[in-house]
């Protein structure tokens, strides 16, 4: 009987074994094999061990690049704790997280790590040359290869996005992961000769894990700085056999493409709102290409996922992942009945350890076995599930609930309309009143009463927007999402 591991670098070092001269990882200018990249990990334990200190964290604030896998996988290597920083947070942001972990080495771009004061007393090393801030090859030149790979049940912190309050570390285990890495190989039918991409920023989880599980099947991993959807094509079309973990925004931009969809393995959603009709224009677009949609979230992985043809109900998020609990509950905890709309709450042994730092919150996620979610939705008869929306989005208009997502969903509908974000503002009397934003695809503009006359035939009377904002762009998060706290404040200023 084959012993399952319970740290990734145990795979990774199996693989740099038995196929030592396969592509790990790669990118537009350079190969690394298994065996190459073992070497480089271990190089990067010896430099990490000599400059450990008592809570062996390593902090990674960086834009993808090969140099980020192996600094995140040296660290666990070494039996540190890699922390991993979004690049796009403000200074403030960074410095407040780094008081919190007081990491010992910190590395990444050296204009993020130009943001950080030398009053932090963290050594910098940089992934770039610079006059100032020791190199990473400089770095790396100095350390011997490292043999001995010591153990930490953490297998990284990353952090949620900031966009609407304060970042919060998440503590992910191997096991977790590893469990996760099963589970999708097994729905998704991964294998490995696969090769992947997931041009989203390793500072937000997807991506992160894509890289890993790629590792960990002992497939090939094409590292992507930014996305460009004729970059991507062209990287479908030299290797093939591609799967693409990517965003509804992102497969939008994939269908306006050259890409061609015979290059294309699988395509696998997550992230945000896909919406029926977007899952359509992929359908029609990647017709022959298998498609999925996943929910899950930074915390629990992988939720449940939905098989998108033209046989599925597009509107579902799908059944649970095997192994995977989904109960819906009241504002009491008492679990609903089935169709009854309520907070989503999940069993599975793929969900984190807890916040770091952070009891009351970590204790707040958990109830009995059970991982509140901050969704709401509903489980039909046959055990599909069906988002509402989340609950901090949520509006109380007249004592009555109001997701955003729903009305976001319809909005976006309308061919005019390019982007849509609903949230409640303050109202004497109603409590909260509906407020939509959008931005047009071209010059033909809806008005008001048109789009309130529109949603009155998808919607209840108190769903439908009271005020329309028209904007000439969103702003987005790293992940690909809409900034909703940023978007918010923005037009309650406008409207105050």
């Amino acid at each position: 009987m084959q012993i399952k591991p319970w740290n990734v670098m145990d795979v990774v070092i199996q693989h740099a074994k038995k196929t030592p001269d396969k592509i790990a990882i790669c990118d537009s200018e350079k190969n690394c094999t298994y065996a190459d990249l073992l070497h480089q990990v271990r190089k990067v334990s010896c430099g990490l061990k000599k400059n450990r200190t008592a809570n062996a964290r390593v902090v990674i604030i960086s834009n993808n690049c090969m140099e980020y896998a192996e600094v995140f996988l040296g660290a666990i290597y070494a039996g540190c704790i890699p922390v991993v920083l979004d690049p796009k947070w403000s200074q403030k942001e960074m410095i407040q997280v780094l008081e919190n972990n007081n990491p010992s080495l910190i590395f990444g771009d050296k204009f993020k790590l130009m943001k950080i004061p030398d009053s932090t007393m963290q050594t910098k090393v940089s992934f770039q040359e610079d006059e100032e801030i020791t190199s990473y090859s400089t770095w790396l030149a100095s350390q011997e290869e490292d043999t001995t790979m010591e153990a930490n049940e953490v297998l990284f912190i990353g952090y949620t996005s900031g966009t609407t309050g304060k970042p919060k570390g998440f503590m992910r285990s191997h096991v977790s992961w590893i469990k996760s890495f099963e589970s999708g190989i097994h729905v998704f039918g991964l294998k490995e000769t696969d090769h992947f991409i997931a041009p989203g920023s390793f500072a937000h989880s997807l991506s992160l894990f894509v890289l890993i599980q790629s590792l960990y099947l002992g497939g090939t991993f094409h590292v992507v700085s930014k996305f460009n959807a004729e970059k991507v094509a062209a990287i479908c079309s030299q290797y093939k056999d591609i799967i693409l973990f990517v965003v509804p925004t992102m497969i939008q931009s994939l269908i306006a493409s050259t890409i061609n969809e015979s290059d294309i393995k699988g395509l696998i959603s997550s992230g945000s709102t896909w919406t029926a009709a977007m899952k359509k224009q992929a359908i029609k677009r990647f017709g022959r290409t298998k498609i999925f949609e996943f929910y899950g979230t930074s915390e629990a992985s992988y939720i449940s996922y939905l098989t998108v043809s033209e046989k599925t109900d597009l509107h579902s998020a799908g059944k649970p992942f095997p192994g995977v609990e989904i109960s819906v509950c009241d504002e009491n905890g008492w679990e609903r009945d089935r169709g009854e709309v309520g907070q989503l709450k999940i069993k599975s042994e793929m969900v984190f350890t807890g916040y770091d730092h952070m009891p009351k919150e970590t204790k707040a996620a958990f109830h009995d076995d059970w991982l509140l979610l901050e969704d709401y939705g509903y489980l039909d008869e046959n055990n599909q599930l069906y988002l509402s929306g989340r609950k901090k989005n949520m509006i109380i208009t007249g004592g009555l609930n109001v997701f955003p997502e729903e009305v976001e969903t319809v909005l976006k509908q309308l061919s005019e309309i390019k982007e849509s974000m609903v949230f409640g503002i303050a109202d004497m009397h109603w409590g909260e009143r509906v407020v939509a934003v959008v931005s047009w695809k071209g010059e033909r503009k809806l008005s008001s009463v048109s789009l309130r006359k529109y949603c009155s035939e998808f919607l209840a009377t108190y769903k439908i927007p009271k005020k329309v904002v028209t904007v000439d762009s969103f702003v987005y998060t790293g992940g690909g999402k809409v900034a909703r706290k940023v978007m918010e404040d923005r037009i309650k200023d406008v409207l105050t």
